[in-house]
Order: C-alpha cells, then structure tokens, then sequence
C-alpha cells in the first residue's frame, strides 16, 4: 500500500509542477515580451492564458501536502525542517506575485510598468526557489533534518536551476502559442512564442544532460539505477516531447501541446521511482516514512475517489474558460466593442 499511496502523492505533485511550471514561465515571456514591438499583443495572449487558471492551479500542491500529511507525516516533517527556507522564499514570490498581477490589471497605469517587472521576476524566482527544493531529496545533501549549506552551490543544484527554468519556458511558450491560436489573438504574437517553445525545447537537451550527469557523480544510487528498467518512463517520456516538438513545427498547436505535457508528466514520474525506495536519499525509505496501514487504506480510498473529481474539474474549468465557449464569447464582445 505504500507504494500506491507513494504513486498518488508523486502525480499530484507533478501535476502541480507542470502546471505551476507553465505559469512561472508566462512570467519570463511577459518579459521577454517588453523587449519586442509586439509586446501589447504576446502580453495580452499570455494573460489571457494565464489569468483564468492560475490560482487553481495550486490545488494540486495542497493535493500532495495533505497526500503527505495523510500517508508519509515522516516525510512531511523531514522536508518540512529541511526545506522551510526555500519553501518560504517561493511563498513570498507567490505573495508579490499576486499583488503585481493584480496591480498590473487593476492599479493606476502609471505602476503597470514596474508591476510587470515585479510579476515576472517573482515568477522566475518562485519557480527557481522550487526547483532547488525539488532537487533537493534526492542530492544527498540532506542530513539529519538540515540540508547542508553545500547543496546549494553543488554542481547538481546549480545545473538544476537553468532546467527548472527552461523547462518552464518551455511549457508556458508551448500553452500560450496554442492559446494564441485558437483565440487568434494575432499571427505575430502565436508565431513568436512557437519559435521561443522550439528553442527552449532544443535547450532542454543539453541542460537534461548536464543535471544527469551532476546527479550520477553526486548520487551513487542514482548511478546503479541507470542501468536499470526504472529509466524507461523518462526514456518514453523524451520521445513524447520529441514528438510534440514536431507537431509543434508542423504548427499542429494541441497534439503539441498534449504530447509535451505527457512527455514531461512521464519524465518526473520515472525521476520518482529512480529513487526508489528512497523519499529523501539516504535519509528515509518509502516504507520508513509510511504511516500505518489503516491510514495509507484511507488515504487510497479517498483519493480513488476524490482525485479523479478533481481531474475533472480542472478539466472542465480549463475548457469553460480556455475553450470553445470563452472564444465564442470573446469574440462577440471584441465585434461589439469594434
């Protein structure tokens, strides 16, 4: 039952990271954007991408806290100590974030400038403040219930940090192009941010190489997983992200976008369980940190059924306000404004 319940927490958990990860990005292309004579129409698609979903999104990160809270309180506790400065410096980005976000729509226009600096660099840094506490169970450098000050100039972190934020790049440009156009919120603006999915997707190759290489000389664990069975889900999930690059040159936008998110759900699935049966390397086994079967037969049980309603919400509230019916309306009211 532990490895279940240890499968459940890991897909909410990389759900949020995609998720997440796609908005973090928006963040640096809002940027980006500020340098090209298109930025009034990229900024528009973006948040228009962006602003409907954006705080539901984290209902998967409360998904995998309470997960952990309910099946692994060993391992809650442990990252919890050892992870509360990175946790609480993401928050603070979430916090200024949020109040730049809603500056930028509903402060006085004088402040939107500096408000959408202040949104795209909380965003970068949130999502580089993840990405260390992300890398960090598995880096070794977690001893007791500290992690070791040497973890964050290791080379395992430092080559983790640029993943983490092309990887967002990757998946924010790739969701907004396709938003772009389906809305047709303008050619220029969906062929500039196709063109900036397809060079962060070539960048996540050399990237993807440098952390594995850091991770086999930090991790010797890692180093006998290699040869093993376990990598075939990051193996499968590469070609998945291959072949959407290739919808995506083709400007086939869903199929890209679709088969992008699998590679990438399949890549952080398969990272999962190359550590197993570890939860933090060397510290804690998955069996170690489990909570005792009546509590892990709960957990499964609700979350067979709760989790599934949440998928389906989520899939429902992405078609009302990103689908065919939020165009429709967009549409009407952009000719009646016209």
């Amino acid at each position: 039952m532990d490895v279940a319940a240890f499968t459940l927490v890991w897909i909410g958990l990389a759900l949020y990271a995609l998720l997440a990860g796609a908005d973090f990005g928006v963040g640096l292309w809002v940027l980006f954007a500020s340098f090209t004579r298109r930025e009034e129409e990229i900024r528009k698609a973006a948040f228009g991408y962006f602003g409907p979903v954006w705080e539901v999104n984290g209902l998967f990160l409360v998904f995998f806290i309470v997960g952990l809270m309910a099946a692994f309180p060993s391992a809650l506790a442990l990252l919890s100590r050892a992870l509360i400065g990175l946790v609480l410096f993401a928050l603070v980005m979430f916090v200024v974030r949020s109040c730049a976000y809603a500056l930028l729509h509903h402060g006085p226009e004088r402040y939107h400038g500096v408000a959408r600096w202040a949104f795209g660099i909380s965003s970068v840094l949130a999502g580089l403040g993840l990405g260390y506490a992300a890398v960090a169970p598995s880096s070794g450098f977690i001893r007791g219930e500290t992690l070791d000050p040497g973890f964050y100039t290791s080379p395992l972190a430092l080559t983790a940090l640029p993943l983490t934020l092309m990887g967002s790049a990757h998946l924010a440009a790739v969701v907004i192009a396709a938003y772009a156009h389906a809305r047709e919120r303008g050619e220029v603006a969906t062929e500039w941010l196709r063109r900036k999915a397809l060079v962060a997707g070539a960048a996540m190759l050399p990237l993807t190489v440098l952390f594995t290489i850091s991770l086999v000389a930090e991790v010797d664990y890692i180093r006998d997983q290699l040869a093993s069975l376990r990598v075939l889900p990051m193996v499968v999930g590469g070609a998945a992200i291959l072949l959407g690059m290739w919808s995506l040159l083709r400007r086939r936008y869903a199929s890209a976008s679709l088969l992008i998110f699998a590679g990438y759900f399949a890549g952080l699935m398969g990272g999962a369980f190359l550590m197993y049966p570890y939860m933090v390397y060397p510290e804690l086994t998955i069996s170690e940190g489990a909570a005792p079967d009546a509590s892990l037969l709960f957990y499964l049980v609700i979350t067979a059924v709760g989790l599934p309603l949440l998928i389906a919400a989520m899939v429902a509230l992405y078609n009302m306000t990103l689908g065919p019916e939020r165009a429709q309306s967009e549409q009407l009211r952009e000719s009646a404004e016209g």
